[in-house]
């Protein structure tokens, strides 16, 4: 079973905070702050209830530490005050010494000491520590792999409502050659406003799979995606108008996904420029687009080129 993998080079997406060595009676950590000297604002008055034992002020404090909010900046203070609530089983405390312990904040990186986090706050269902544990096992990261661990937890987090593993979700499953399977997590993580999951919808709907085609709804997931900037589904509803005959609705489209010189972008619009679809002919500059898609790498771009370059 193939499972989708983002690489876990540290587990960059979850960079929320710093951490600890919260497993050793012997790690050192820093002192507190002096309240009058160096708090200030909301970070002073969680410093007065975290120092009474209240593990959510003690995480807020961490946070403030960690993001420098009425208090300078200071990571060893942020691992001190979230080791405090991550003991007292505070998820996303717990959660955010496993980041600690991906990325190396505060702490000598250790993978075993970042699923054991992991595991903490996963066991509370607190949903990034699940989609954490699902990379861990997917990549092998401080665990042996174990694809069907790592889809139990990919799915968990998913069931939380986390978007981005319910987009994951729909991809494994499209991989996998489930596109009825992928079809209803895409449409959780398109509803709540996930552009990427918006243009996958799109692209099911386009071709029937795993839903009954309807290229009106196709169309009207592609737009979702291309207002927020995805310069796939800026694409797509360009090759939507384009195929219905309404060049100079899809030419705009085409023209905003071009500056992220998304390739598929770049081929259409030099297409448009070399045959003058809604726009004036004009073949240096679909030669000029072909070859920004050629050099990053488009073979068909580079063709495609290369036969206008040998036109007389």
């Amino acid at each position: 079973m193939k499972l989708l993998s983002p690489k876990l080079l540290v587990l960059a997406l979850f960079a929320l905070t710093a951490c600890v060595d919260a497993n050793s009676a012997t790690t050192a950590h820093p002192k507190s702050a002096t309240v009058s000297s160096e708090l200030t604002g909301q970070a002073k008055k969680y410093y007065k209830q975290a120092k009474k034992g209240d593990a959510e002020a003690q995480y807020q404090l961490g946070n403030c530490y960690l993001n420098g909010y009425d208090v300078d900046k200071d990571d060893k203070q942020a691992v001190y005050w979230f080791t405090k609530a991550a003991k007292q089983g505070h998820p996303q405390a717990q959660c955010d010494l496993a980041v600690c312990y991906a990325n190396g904040e505060g702490v000598d990186v250790d993978e075993q000491k970042m699923v054991y986090w992991y595991q903490k706050a996963a066991d509370q269902d607190d949903p990034v520590a699940l989609r954490g544990l699902y990379l861990c096992y997917a990549m092998g990261t401080g665990v042996e792999v174990d694809e069907d661990k790592a889809l139990d937890y990919l799915t968990r987090a998913a069931e939380t409502g986390l978007i981005l593993a319910q987009h994951e979700l729909g991809v494994y499953y499209y991989n996998e050659g489930m596109p009825e399977e992928a079809f209803p997590w895409f449409v959780k993580a398109a509803e709540q406003g996930f552009a990427r999951s918006q243009n996958e919808l799109g692209l099911l709907y386009q071709d029937g799979e795993g839903v009954e085609q309807d290229i009106e709804k196709a169309a009207y997931w592609f737009e979702k995606a291309a207002m927020q900037g995805h310069p796939g589904g800026m694409n797509n509803i360009a090759a939507i108008y384009f195929n219905e005959g309404k060049y100079e609705n899809a030419i705009p489209w085409l023209e905003m996904a071009t500056k992220t010189e998304y390739v598929e972008a770049l081929y259409n619009l030099a297409i448009c420029y070399e045959k003058g679809y809604g726009v004036e002919k004009d073949i240096e500059k679909a030669k000029s687009l072909l070859q920004i898609a050629a050099d990053k790498g488009d073979i068909y771009s580079a063709i495609y080129l290369k036969k206008l370059n040998e036109k007389k």
